[in-house]
């Protein structure tokens, strides 16, 4: 006779990947119909170097830009690989889109025209009968300041971004994954889940 494990278990639980006390965005444009900006952060990445067998810490600026198109309420967000963060030159060089958003009005916090950002990783599980199922969210939040406690306009991210995979490594040098004030990297988070 076959036994069931009728228990079930969720969990919820989220990681500031960047934090708005060292981020920024600045509108570079602002025209009729589309709003151009730039924004840049310190960021840490961590990775196993494989030949040695040991970690490395990275700590660089990381770049981008952003279109809204405010007809169509479409907002695409880029990382560059150019040096020059936090300049106008950012918009210049290789670019990586690493997310989009379409139906979400973002005209209202570019009238700011300066802000920071949150990036941050949520992620949830469900275990029922010892089966467990987990998914993760990583996103891009647009704030006015660092002391704005109103919820942010958020871009969902690709989490390849997140952990420097593929392109990001290859075309990008975006290398290693993203790694919290706290030290814990977006690995160690989603291997939180599940266990």
């Amino acid at each position: 006779m076959d036994t069931f494990n009728l228990s079930s278990q969720e969990r919820n639980a989220s990681a500031r990947f960047a934090d708005s006390d060292n981020t920024n965005w600045t509108i570079v444009k602002n025209k009729k119909k589309i709003v151009k900006g730039i924004w840049s952060f310190d960021s840490e990445r961590t990775y196993t170097n494989l030949a040695f067998d040991y970690e490395v810490y990275i700590n660089k600026p990381e770049c981008g830009f952003f279109k809204f198109n405010k007809k169509k309420d479409i907002l695409k967000l880029y990382v560059t690989g150019l040096k020059g963060c936090y300049e106008k030159k950012a918009t210049k060089g290789n670019k990586q889109l690493i997310g989009n958003s379409k139906g979400v009005d973002f005209e209202d916090i570019f009238d700011s025209n300066i802000g920071s950002f949150d990036i941050t990783g949520v992620g949830s599980s469900s275990t029922s009968n010892d089966d467990c199922s987990v998914e993760f969210l990583y996103e891009f939040g647009f704030k006015t300041s660092s002391i704005d406690d109103s919820e942010p306009y958020n871009v969902e991210l690709d989490p390849r971004y997140m952990k420097g995979f593929d392109m990001f490594e290859n075309k990008m040098e975006i290398i290693g994954e993203l790694t919290s004030p706290t030290s814990l990297t977006v690995m160690e988070f989603e291997a939180t889940f599940c266990v």
